[in-house]
């Protein structure tokens, strides 16, 4: 089975709100249940994996699409802004069944590209079918 091509996309700012995973992704099956407790409805939203590296290991945190400006302080959710930008894209289809993949695909995709460390990598968790990683990577004008 031939892998799907990585693409390149522009993305605007996501407002999001979340929560921590504890021990890092390993707690995103975790993080997500506690998120969706706390949402008046799943309904419309779009939810995200924000994985942000850390010194050591990786800070993970299970979100959703703020649905308006204090929705996170009514709810008691932690607020998270990511920043505009271009994004590799890579499609992952009945991801459930190789979830545990995610780490190495990104990694892989990670070492032949110049990636922008200012912004998570998120996974965008497009159907209980479809998986989309996005990988921030530094565009031409961005290098110094």
């Amino acid at each position: 089975m031939s892998r799907p091509p990585l693409q390149r996309i522009s993305m605007r700012p996501l407002h999001l709100v979340a929560v921590a995973a504890e021990g890092g992704p390993a707690g995103g099956p975790a993080a997500f249940h506690r998120l969706e407790q706390a949402l008046v409805t799943l309904k419309g939203r779009r939810f995200y994996g924000v994985a942000t590296p850390l010194k050591e290991g990786v800070a993970y945190h299970a979100a959703a699409e703020a649905a308006d400006a204090h929705e996170a302080s009514r709810l008691n959710l932690e607020p998270l802004k990511v920043q505009a930008g271009e994004w590799l894209q890579h499609k992952m289809f009945d991801w459930k069944g190789v979830a545990h993949t995610i780490g190495d695909t990104i990694d892989r995709i990670a070492s032949t590209h110049t990636i922008d460390h200012g912004r998570p990598t998120l996974e965008f968790y497009r159907s209980e079918r479809e998986l989309r990683l996005l990988i921030p990577v530094i565009t031409n004008h961005q290098k110094r």
